[in-house]
């Protein structure tokens, strides 16, 4: 998040940027102190505009994580904090305040042909309205709270128009774990529907989601949590066929004493350690899905249910209709720890 800083028609001497972070209440839970302070000298008396990176510093202070619950609701986000800037102009002889900004940040990203200072203006933060899910999957959808707003959210089976979930009350937030919230949707909830319909308040930029849901007879389907570009977590379903592999690690000696008719081992070996690797197929899916595999392939954190993972496949071709016809995609992944605990 580059911060652009004016000097104005007078050539300032130096300015200060008071850069705080933090987490909770965007006012009572504020630090009295700032978090970094910077200073910068104007050796040169310019009067152009300054930009300084302050995404790095920022950066140190979110840990993405993975939160879910078992039931149809609304669940805190745990990945955005709290951001003040503050800058101050020192012309000599006085001083002025330039900016007095505070905001929220994520460990998000926009792409490279966006520009800086991207802002998403979204309040539902995922890339597409149409999705597939299995019967019995948890399916994610991060959304933004308004400070002073109230909100309502309906949740629907297609076609039996039963109701799943109904909040017309979901009041503004302060707090860093309420102004990006998650709707976690219980899919198993939509008894012999074959879609769920989210309904949103007509405020934000698209008010509809649509789940469809699908059965898988032959293979046990799991689902794939990232963090996306917003900064949240989102979830794909892997319909189809599962694969493991163990690759182990080791070091080994040669020992001079004993027999191996004795049973004795001439090399032994140590420090051995495995990881395991899996590979997952979606089964056949709609083309819309790309943006969202896109986003996973570029996701620094991944969950396969509640294990993390990191991706170990770097290349994808993203299919489309009308050069692969039906579009499948398998993606390799890889337990984010030892076989053997080692801490």
């Amino acid at each position: 998040m580059p911060l652009v800083f004016l000097g104005g028609s007078t050539p300032i001497d130096s300015y200060l940027l008071e850069l705080t972070i933090w987490t909770g209440d965007k006012v009572n839970d504020l630090p009295s102190q700032p978090t970094y302070t910077i200073t910068k000298e104007n050796t040169a008396q310019s009067t152009s505009t300054d930009n300084v990176d302050v995404a790095r510093l920022i950066d140190d202070f979110i840990a993405p994580v993975r939160n879910v619950q078992n039931t149809t609701g609304i669940i805190n986000g745990l990945n955005t904090v709290w951001v003040r800037y503050r800058t101050v102009l020192n012309f000599g002889n006085s001083i002025e305040v330039n900016q007095d900004v505070t905001t929220t940040a994520v460990k998000g990203y926009a792409y490279g042909n966006e520009g800086k200072n991207f802002q998403t203006g979204k309040r539902i933060l995922l890339d597409g309205d149409e999705f597939d899910a299995h019967k019995d999957s948890l399916f994610l959808i991060p959304f933004t709270r308004d400070e002073n707003t109230e909100t309502g959210i309906t949740v629907t089976g297609f076609p039996s128009g039963n109701q799943i979930y109904l909040n017309n009350n979901l009041v503004g937030s302060t707090n860093t774990q309420g102004v990006v919230s998650i709707f976690n949707i219980d899919c198993s909830e939509a008894t012999g529907d074959e879609r769920i319909d989210v309904n949103l308040p007509l405020g934000f930029t698209k008010n509809r989601i649509y789940i469809y849901l699908r059965e898988e007879c032959k293979h046990t389907p799991y689902d794939v949590t990232f963090i996306n570009r917003y900064g949240h977590e989102q979830n794909i379903t892997f319909f189809k066929e599962r694969t493991d592999t163990v690759n182990v690690e080791s070091e080994s000696y040669e020992r001079s004493f004993g027999q191996p008719s004795g049973g004795v081992h001439q090399f032994v070996d140590f420090n051995t350690n495995a990881k395991q690797t899996i590979t997952l197929s979606t089964g056949y899916l709609e083309e819309g899905i790309n943006e969202s595999i896109k986003q996973l392939l570029l996701s620094e954190r991944i969950w396969i249910g509640s294990d993390p993972v990191n991706i170990k496949t770097k290349s994808q071709t993203l299919q489309t209709r009308n050069n692969n016809r039906l579009i499948s995609y398998t993606i390799e992944f890889e337990y984010s720890y030892n076989l053997i605990n080692t801490i």
